[in-house]
């Protein structure tokens, strides 16, 4: 677990350095799960902000010039009363191609990338 959440702040960090605009993309459709965040809280699970989601997924996509469409941060397990998984899942555009990336909203790890 150590080494994952050591993985996603060094693609942050990485992201920042090789990026000009830091975390200036814009969001134009976001929304939650109703709960999602009473939930982690209550489980005592620490997220990731937003703004490192997109810098995961800016780095994933290899462009600075992202156009963030909608992200939602939902419970990827919920069919699972049981299990509890927080993900962000972005859809976004770069270069005039369109992305949906899932980010772990814990570990930051990219889920999946179409």
């Amino acid at each position: 677990m150590r080494g994952e959440k050591f993985i996603a702040l060094l693609a942050v960090c990485m992201v920042l350095v090789f990026s000009q605009e830091g975390f200036a993309y814009k969001i134009n459709h976001y929304r939650e799960e109703p709960g999602i965040r009473l939930e982690a809280s209550q489980k005592r699970i620490g997220l990731i902000a937003v703004a490192s989601a997109q810098s995961i997924a800016a780095w994933q996509i290899g462009s600075r010039n992202v156009k963030f469409n909608n992200i939602e941060l939902y419970n990827m397990n919920a069919a699972r009363s049981a299990d509890f998984r927080p993900v962000y899942k972005l859809e976004c555009e770069s270069g005039g191609r369109g992305y949906e990336i899932e980010v772990d909203a814990v570990t930051g790890r990219v889920i999946s990338f179409r």
